[in-house]
């Protein structure tokens, strides 16, 4: 059985073309994406998944500067 690397990436700044290359780029490498655009949401992924999530990349800037 192969073991996947799950990782989670928050970035406000992520839309659906970027969002499916990426996605299928790490899936062919045998990991896991969860992929959330808003802290809330990937807190939630965090809560149900955390035991199992080896990386998380927050990009905590908005886009209007701001983050959460």
């Amino acid at each position: 059985m192969r073991t996947v690397m799950k990782i989670l990436l928050l970035s406000p700044h992520i839309d659906a073309e970027h969002k499916t290359r990426l996605i299928n780029l790490l899936q062919d490498r045998g990991v896991a994406v969860l992929l959330s655009t808003e802290a809330s949401e990937a807190w939630q992924m965090l809560q149900l998944h955390g035991n199992s999530v080896e990386l998380a990349i927050i990009h905590r800037e908005g886009p209007n500067g701001v983050g959460e």
